[in-house]
């Protein structure tokens, strides 16, 4: 199985093929996407494990989400059982990959607790109220930095990893390195589905907040007014990029086999 190099336009309709992917199934999307949040927030809140085990199902979650995607490209509707299905039949493979998750995510958190003394570590772990945020707003953005860019390495391996595990059975760590070194050779391609997400979920969102801005009144109706003009967009947006993960892997390794 060799990952496909592909031109730097491919980028853009991976954004266009995510968009037809959510549309065609967009409330079930959004519907099974709330659940699978509101499932990691029920565990966060377990003390102590919670937080790391959440992020510990995290690629399991996201292999399922394909799964989910295959089935709305096969013309089925996403369902809860898709997102589960990828712990049912490599159950091993999966959390194996969430621990390395775990472990990377971890590393790239305590290096960035050396520029700003832990404060993104706390808020990522536990959480950070806006009053606070508002209060160290300098340094958390240093963490924030900082924390993307020791982060990017551990993205690039997990991008299709756990798609592999499930799909084609690798061990977690082959699926690691043929993920990175797929990432890293359609890595104009990606510059450009990230451009265009850029574009989709803040230059568009921002652009129309300055509109609304102007021509409604100041105060919290207009506010109000524009949440809910600005709000379903956004929700639509981020299913959309969601869907647009299965685009990627369908681009770079083909169709998956017909079974698991």
């Amino acid at each position: 199985m060799e990952p496909v190099a592909l031109p730097a336009s491919q980028g853009w309709l991976w954004v266009v093929h995510g968009l037809r992917l959510f549309r065609a199934y967009a409330a079930l999307w959004l519907l099974l996407l709330f659940l699978c949040w509101i499932s990691l927030t029920l565990i966060r809140v377990i003390p102590l494990i919670g937080p790391l085990a959440a992020i510990c199902l995290m690629p399991g979650i996201g292999a399922g989400l394909m799964v989910a995607c295959r089935a709305a490209q096969q013309g089925q509707p996403p369902t809860q059982r898709h997102v589960l299905e990828a712990f049912k039949t490599h159950r091993k493979g999966q959390l194996q990959l969430g621990l390395i998750y775990l472990a990377g995510t971890l590393a790239a958190l305590g290096a960035s607790a050396l520029l700003d003394g832990g404060l993104f570590l706390h808020a990522s772990l536990f959480g950070i109220t806006q009053a606070e945020l508002m209060r160290v707003a300098p340094a958390f953005l240093a963490g924030l930095a900082a924390f993307m860019v020791l982060f990017a390495p551990v993205m690039l391996a997990f991008w299709f990893a756990p798609a592999l595990v499930h799909w084609h059975g690798m061990p977690p760590v082959k699926a690691l390195f043929f993920s990175f070194f797929a990432c890293l050779r359609n890595w104009r391609p990606f510059l450009v589905y990230g451009l265009g997400w850029l574009f989709f979920l803040f230059v568009v969102p921002m652009t129309v907040a300055v509109m609304l801005a102007a021509v409604l009144s100041a105060d919290l109706r207009g506010a109000t007014l524009a949440s809910f003009i600005v709000m379903p967009f956004m929700l639509a947006m981020l299913g959309a990029l969601v869907c647009s993960f299965y685009c990627t892997y369908l681009a770079v390794f083909g169709d998956p086999p017909a079974a698991a």
